[in-house]
């Protein structure tokens, strides 16, 4: 229950705003699974709101549409993503190692949550123009944040210009989300931890 586990790691909240957490967490879960069985597609608000055993008003309360519920869904995903990357760099000491982190935690996390990005690789043409471009605005906006992580890490080494780091990060970049979507969105598959050891070959060639 991927987005129960979310709310759950602040416990700074009232009563009142966890249970209101609680309720919008378990009909994103609900939604995700009907979305997985029946194709973005063909789900519907009414279809969702008798998964999660809520009311439809209920569910509007939480999500304005669906088109909304799934946006919010994959937001989420990102940026669990980009904490869990920033606190896993962070523990680590040299510039080999946070990277060699770096890619670890990237590939185990798409790997975990490989079911909701091939819906989201499958449906995203299905989702209505509005909300696709609210979408791509603000995952352009979280990646341009990810190159910018993966910049401040190459930039530890002080040989290497502002600029000689960026192109850097943005190769890196582009090789692990290369391999995540050839490997993990479609059938054709390599063993999980050679495409690492070579994701962590590469890394590091690129910073020599």
């Amino acid at each position: 229950m991927f987005y129960l586990m979310v709310f759950l790691m602040d416990n700074k909240l009232s009563r009142k705003e966890r249970d209101f957490l609680r309720h919008k967490a378990e009909i994103m879960n609900s939604a995700e699974e009907l979305f997985a069985e029946e194709g973005y597609y063909n789900v519907t608000m009414d279809m969702i709101a008798e998964r999660s055993e809520y009311s439809k008003g209920s569910l509007y309360n939480h999500f304005d549409s669906k088109e909304i519920l799934f946006f919010e869904m994959l937001n989420e995903r990102a940026e669990i993503l980009k904490k869990g990357l920033r606190k896993v760099v962070v523990e680590s000491l040299t510039i080999e190692q946070k990277l060699n982190t770096f890619v670890e935690f990237y590939f185990d996390f798409f790997l975990e949550n490989i079911g909701f990005f091939r819906i989201a690789q499958r449906e995203k043409y299905n989702v209505k123009n509005c909300t696709q471009e609210k979408m791509m605005l603000s995952l352009r906006k979280k990646y341009l944040a990810h190159i910018e992580d993966i910049s401040s890490i190459v930039k530890l080494d002080k040989q290497k210009t502002v600029e000689e780091s960026n192109l850097i990060a943005s190769a890196i970049s582009g090789m692990l989300n290369g391999l995540i979507t050839r490997n993990f969105l479609y059938d054709d598959k390599i063993e999980i931890e050679r495409i690492k050891l070579f994701a962590k070959r590469k890394t590091l060639k690129l910073i020599e």
